[in-house]
């Protein structure tokens, strides 16, 4: 689909169909300039998603330097909040002590 403010959206999860679809409807909605930025698409999302978060991408991140593109999470990062923070804290732990020697 092409867009006057000629953005791709790369959301995260991918696979959730429904989420996809809202971002991209919301981001047609802001056609017309000024009212196209990452923090207006994450507002609107937001009412829908409390923890998401658009971020653009460099220009270092694209190919050939020429695609405007935001990453869009809907959970606020790459891990989904399902996680609790005891696990994401003992995987954390884990990092720091090294693997153990094989028997």
């Amino acid at each position: 689909m092409t867009r006057a403010t000629d953005v791709s959206l790369l959301p995260f999860p991918r696979d959730d169909e429904t989420f996809v679809r809202r971002a991209e409807r919301l981001l047609d909605t802001l056609d017309g300039g000024a009212m196209a930025s990452p923090g207006r698409l994450q507002a609107l999302l937001r009412h829908y998603y409390p923890a998401a978060i658009v971020r653009p991408r460099d220009g270092l991140g694209a190919v050939d330097g020429s695609t405007r593109a935001w990453y869009v999470y809907r959970d606020g990062g790459l891990t989904p909040q399902a996680v609790s923070d005891e696990a994401a804290d003992d995987t954390h732990a884990s990092w720091g002590r090294g693997r153990a020697a094989a028997p």
